[in-house]
């Protein structure tokens, strides 16, 4: 009798730590998921997003690339820049050189927009989330040109990692 009340309290001590584990875990998520968000709203409301000009010259582009691929590959994708430590798209090596990967990434979530980039942090873990939010808040604005360019080096980054996917 001892022995069933005994395996009776470790299962269920087993069970009520596994539950307040996960439990942890989705406040910790949800917490660097709003630290993200915060950060690129702060930006976006000092102004700090795509220039108009960039919008122009490339109508829609970012848009239109964002729409091609689903959320779960976009988020793989933008994961791919945070795991790699520096990356040339060939004609590129100018940004490149200027700015890291997740400097890059920081500033395509910001020309994301705080909307667009809630979708995919649902893909990212925790761990993402937390060194997004920490690049965002320290990355200076790029000029015109360097937005540009980091705009024409994702979709080129993209393409290829499509093109692997295939």
């Amino acid at each position: 009798m001892i022995l069933i009340i005994g395996l009776a309290f470790l299962l269920i001590s087993i069970i009520l730590i596994k539950t307040i584990s996960s439990e942890i875990k989705r406040k910790k998520r949800l917490e660097a998921e709003e630290k993200t968000i915060k950060e690129l709203e702060f930006k976006e409301n000092r102004g700090w997003y795509i220039k108009d000009t960039v919008k122009e010259q490339h109508p829609s582009q970012l848009e239109n690339s964002i729409t091609k691929i689903h959320p779960e590959d976009m988020a793989s994708l933008l994961r791919s820049w945070i795991l790699e430590s520096s990356s040339t798209v060939q004609g590129m090596e100018k940004v490149s050189r200027e700015f890291t990967n997740r400097q890059k990434l920081a500033a395509l979530l910001i020309a994301m927009g705080s909307k667009t980039s809630v979708e995919l942090f649902k893909y990212l873990r925790t761990d993402e989330l937390e060194i997004i939010a920490a690049e965002v808040k320290k990355l200076k604005q790029p000029d015109l040109e360097q937005e540009i360019d980091i705009l024409q080096e994702f979709q080129s980054h993209m393409v290829k990692y499509l093109g692997r996917k295939k």
